[in-house]
């Protein structure tokens, strides 16, 4: 999958070109192929960590900002597990991943 792929997916869903279900679908697909939190730096763990511990708490996605680490990291509930990302200073998304 290349980086293309997964922008025509985010856009596709968001001009309605394809129902919730078979986004979430394919963006689980998408995930299982996805970045590892183990690879990450100690503090950036440390700051996904917040975001998923929060997420679950909540139950709903949330997400931070870390002027420190130049980063926002998000977390958000995807089919029974927690789906993480990371953005850049950019606001581009540069990691994801999937938690149990």
């Amino acid at each position: 999958m290349t980086p293309l792929d997964w922008i025509n997916l985010y856009t596709a869903r968001r001009f309605e070109m394809m129902d919730a279900e078979k986004f979430n679908r394919l963006h689980a697909e998408q995930n299982a192929i996805g970045d590892r939190l183990e690879d990450l730096c100690e503090s950036v763990q440390d700051a996904v960590n917040e975001v998923i511990k929060e997420c679950r708490q909540r139950g709903k996605r949330c997400a931070r900002e870390h002027e420190e680490l130049r980063i926002e990291t998000y977390a958000y509930s995807l089919d029974g597990k927690i789906a993480w990302g990371i953005d850049g200073c950019t606001g581009v998304n540069t990691k994801r991943g999937i938690v149990e």
